[in-house]
């Protein structure tokens, strides 16, 4: 008895566990797809996922990185929106930044870039 009043005693997960909770998973589901080198990071009410690919990559495997984001949109971030975009690392390698923010329907997109983006 004493075992079950300790687990109602504990408290529910908050916003920030489930965020982190989920990021655990996408960077699990990334290695499983294949895509080693990739990062995931936290923020208040987003996700950022990075993917680096090799400098020359054939079309199949963007299509498989396009797809394996496309599920984690509909199946895991489902009340989430996302934004794309492709940057070059220092060693001249692709990078593509997934962007899953939290909106509602009153609520814009937001980004965490500086006023003094140059494009």
């Amino acid at each position: 008895m004493r075992y079950l009043k300790n687990i109602n005693e504990q408290s529910q997960p908050t916003f920030e566990d489930e965020m982190e909770n989920i990021s655990s998973i996408i960077r699990k589901m990334a290695k499983t797809q294949g895509f080693l080198e990739s990062f995931v990071s936290v923020g208040e009410d987003h996700i950022i996922l990075e993917i680096v690919l090799n400098s020359e990559e054939n079309f199949d495997k963007i299509y498989q990185m396009l797809d394996f984001v496309k599920k984690i949109q509909k199946d895991i971030l489902t009340d989430f929106k996302c934004d794309m975009d492709l940057w070059e690392t220092k060693k001249n390698k692709p990078i593509f930044t997934f962007e899953f923010y939290y909106t509602s329907k009153s609520t814009a997109p937001r980004y965490d870039y500086d006023d003094d983006f140059p494009y």
